[in-house]
């Protein structure tokens, strides 16, 4: 998203929808940073990998991404290497002890350059959000598909909810997990420091984990 062709795609695309006033909404998914898999049920990868390497192996070099950093008052080659070096270090099978992603992720990086970094990305697609906020035209409606991890890639973007909900109509959650615990949380999470905003949460109502209307109301409420 920090490429000015993809920016530019992007605005395009909202455009040509916002121009239909019978579309009621128009929804962003990918908006943010993408990894290394598509984080559904048909990605293979010969590795299972934690949301620390996963993200690691999202960080994206290019001249923009990098301009991005420097920006941000970090070096990308500094970013570049410990990427490099924990990646060697893995693939080698020796795995770091991941209890805390966003510690783990200082401890490769440093604390400056993992917290430079975020942050350039989060401005990144922050403020293309911007600029497709104000393409919709209302009553027409802008939702953006949000996650509360901040090292999260696909789908969902990571943004801090109190700068996205200013140019956002919605805000979506992917709740796809067995878990109940795994889908209330992140809900939760998001409700609670997303305003006035509304939250609507994607669901799959899959067996044998559901079977009925019921079930899948006992699992989210």
């Amino acid at each position: 998203p920090a490429n000015p062709d993809v920016r530019a795609y992007s605005i395009a695309v909202v455009k040509s929808l916002a121009q239909y006033q019978e579309v009621d909404t128009i929804e962003l998914e990918s908006v943010g940073y993408m990894g290394i898999d598509h984080s559904g049920h048909h990605a293979k990868a010969g590795l299972e990998l934690d949301d620390l390497h996963r993200f690691l192996l999202s960080i994206c070099f290019c001249k923009h991404c990098c301009n991005r950093m420097e920006a941000n008052k970090i070096d990308p080659n500094a970013v570049r290497m410990g990427v490099v070096q924990e990646m060697q270090s893995f693939f080698n099978g020796i795995f770091r002890v991941v209890e805390d992603p966003m510690n783990s992720l200082a401890d490769v990086l440093g604390p400056e350059n993992a917290e430079g970094l975020l942050a350039a990305r989060e401005e990144v697609v922050l403020t293309l959000l911007e600029e497709l906020y104000w393409i919709v035209k209302k009553p027409q409606k802008l939702s953006v598909m949000v996650t509360p991890k901040p090292l999260a890639t696909g789908a969902a973007a990571w943004l801090t909810v109190s700068q996205v909900r200013q140019w956002s109509d919605r805000l979506l959650h992917q709740a796809f997990s067995k878990s109940v615990e795994d889908i209330r949380k992140p809900i939760s999470d998001l409700t609670s420091r997303r305003g006035s905003t509304p939250v609507f949460a994607g669901l799959q109502a899959v067996s044998p984990y559901i079977h009925t209307r019921q079930d899948l109301i006992d699992r989210t409420i």
